[in-house]
């Protein structure tokens, strides 16, 4: 639900991921398996404008979710593979995305997807839209982690049509894409939440 901790489960993976070692003494964390070394990518869709992208180093500007979670996983090299894919906002194929995890341990963050694909409907490519690619690029990626066996992939969803902002449709075109194979997880119930 809104206000439900989706973010903060999010920033909490992020931290229990990538600062384990200083988290050691902690009985909730000590009990946890130590997956090791996990490369840590993450995607939030409120930061990323759908027109201009971000720029993340050298002038290199990135536009698409895929181009960023590549550049975040293996850096220019892993990039390379999406380059053309991310500069004409078409989603990469599953062959490219299983090169990109390739066999080390990710951890995928996703937040606030919904607010971008909405964005992103608005903008024309070819005879599709952005969005409709990156609901593409999502139906692939969920594919291509799910056999994948050190690879997660965590994202928000909003819970309800209120949270959505009106969009009933992509909210439950979004929700029916990934549910094929997610589990589901409330961190918060709706009786948890302050209104």
């Amino acid at each position: 639900p809104f206000g439900g901790g989706k973010t903060h489960s999010l920033i909490s993976l992020y931290h229990i991921t990538k600062n384990r070692a200083l988290l050691s003494g902690v009985p909730q964390i000590d009990s946890l398996p130590d997956p090791g070394n996990v490369q840590v990518a993450y995607f939030i869709g409120l930061d990323i404008d759908v027109n201009t992208g971000i720029e993340v180093e050298n002038n290199l500007r990135i536009f698409t979710p895929w181009g960023y979670l590549a550049w975040q996983i293996g850096g220019y090299e892993a990039y390379s593979l999406v380059q053309t894919a991310d500069q004409q906002y078409i989603a990469p194929g599953n062959d490219i995305l299983r090169k990109i995890l390739g066999a080390q341990a990710n951890l995928i963050l996703i937040d606030e997807l919904l607010i971008y694909i909405e964005n992103a409907m608005a903008k024309q490519v070819g005879d599709s839209t952005f969005g409709r690619q990156v609901l593409t690029f999502i139906q692939k990626l969920t594919e291509v982690v799910r056999e994948s066996p050190k690879t997660v992939l965590v994202y928000s969803l909003q819970a309800s049509v209120g949270e959505s902002f009106g969009n009933e449709g992509l909210l439950s075109a979004l929700d029916k894409l990934v549910s094929r194979i997610d589990a589901k997880k409330e961190p918060v119930s709706g009786d948890e939440v302050m209104r």
